[in-house]
């Protein structure tokens, strides 16, 4: 996982890797029920993609919305990763 700045996620620098009863969640917002995962190559194995489909039925049927993004893209392009990220949890706030 890629550590962000705190100036960059500042409104959120109390969210940072965490569980959701007994689900490890690299970012959580819990006042907007956002969910941010950042998947490293693993999650491409189709095992670790069912289970990520799984818990995101299991975290969507508690209100939660997850954000997936892969870590080459934030690792290589970190400022578009980041916009992308707000603009997601934007979306979703609406």
């Amino acid at each position: 996982m890629v550590s962000f700045q705190k100036q960059e996620i500042h409104e959120f620098e109390n969210s940072l890797a965490t569980y959701y009863q007994e689900l490890y969640c690299d970012f959580y917002i819990d006042e907007l029920k956002i969910i941010i995962e950042v998947d490293g190559g693993v999650h491409d194995n189709q095992g670790q993609s069912n289970y990520d489909n799984l818990r995101d039925q299991i975290l969507i049927s508690k209100g939660y919305h997850t954000i997936r993004i892969d870590n080459q893209s934030v690792t290589d392009y970190t400022q578009s990763a980041l916009t992308w990220i707000k603009q997601e949890i934007d979306r979703l706030k609406t």
